[in-house]
């Protein structure tokens, strides 16, 4: 006889247990994570010994360079240093010669160049003015500053260093303008003993009546000597001074007129002679005086003069 269904099945014991909540979750296999950019790279890096050769591709100069490098990372250490310096660096841009006006204008502005050669002067210090008796020479100089856009600084240097030039140049010559007089003083000395100081005396008031003392003794020979102190050329001044005024080679004449100072002394030697002859007589220097103040007088008075 058939058992009578109760409707009670029995477990499949086949089935998979059901899931343990309480376990931990399986690690994750999936894709590994991003490496940290921060961490440092090694310091003890090897580089191949040929890495040289594979930079320098058969190059010897190259490869010589690359000498210079404990490896390629120092190459790029150097490489950052020009970098900055080429950034720190005051780089100009060359001057656009092929431009037009208004290109080389801006170019000129933007560096603090004049805009004309003109323009330098109004850079020039307060002590270094240029008189307009000189402006000539050194609008010259400006010009060509400017044609090589020299900045103001330039241009200061360059007039410091001519006014140094000149002031040297001064110096010396007041140097051996005195020695050359020295020199000069002996030799008339020599010449003219103890008249030497009367003839140049009388050449320099003749010279100084004439307004060129200045002009004549102050002028300077091939040699760069002034005039007044070459003397022979001063030798030959007295001697035509002598030739066309014979009164000023009598002393005692003084200044002023001679020529009416030379007839004041010979009426005075006449009225001597004419109200005490025998004082003139016994006076062996009014009677030398007498004859050099005729002589003077005929000499002053020959025809032709």
């Amino acid at each position: 006889m058939a058992e009578a269904n109760t409707g009670t099945s029995a477990p499949d014991t086949n089935s998979p247990p059901p899931p343990d909540t309480n376990s931990p979750p399986p690690p994750d296999t999936g894709s590994a994570p991003p490496p940290d950019t921060n961490t440092p790279p090694p310091d003890n890096v090897v580089w191949p010994d040929t890495w040289r050769e594979g930079i320098a591709r058969g190059d010897e100069k190259k490869l010589a360079r690359l000498g210079r490098f404990d490896g390629p990372d120092r190459i790029f250490d150097s490489y950052l240093e020009m970098e900055q310096r080429y950034q720190s660096a005051n780089i100009v841009a060359e001057f656009p010669a092929d431009g037009d006006d208004e290109a080389k204008a801006g170019w000129r502005k933007a560096q603090g160049v004049p805009a004309d050669p003109s323009g330098y002067y109004d850079t020039l210090p307060e002590d270094m003015q240029i008189d307009k008796d000189d402006r000539a020479g050194f609008d010259i100089l400006m010009n060509k500053l400017h044609e090589t856009n020299a900045s103001p600084q330039v241009a200061a240097a360059a007039t410091a260093s001519f006014f140094e030039y000149m002031s040297n140049a001064q110096a010396a010559q007041a140097e051996q303008d005195t020695l050359d007089k020295v020199e000069s003083d002996k030799v008339l000395g020599e010449a003219y003993g103890p008249e030497m100081r009367r003839n140049m005396n009388d050449l320099k008031a003749v010279l100084n009546e004439a307004g060129v003392e200045e002009l004549v003794l102050k002028a300077r020979g091939p040699d760069g000597k002034a005039l007044g102190n070459n003397p022979e050329f001063v030798r030959y001044l007295v001697g035509q001074m002598r030739q066309l005024n014979p009164l000023v080679t009598v002393p005692g004449l003084g200044g002023g007129d001679p020529a009416a100072n030379l007839e004041t002394e010979i009426k005075a030697i006449e009225n001597t002679m004419a109200t005490d002859f025998r004082k003139y007589q016994a006076d062996s220097g009014m009677q030398a005086r007498y004859t050099t103040l005729l002589e003077a007088r005929n000499a002053n008075t020959r025809p032709g003069r």
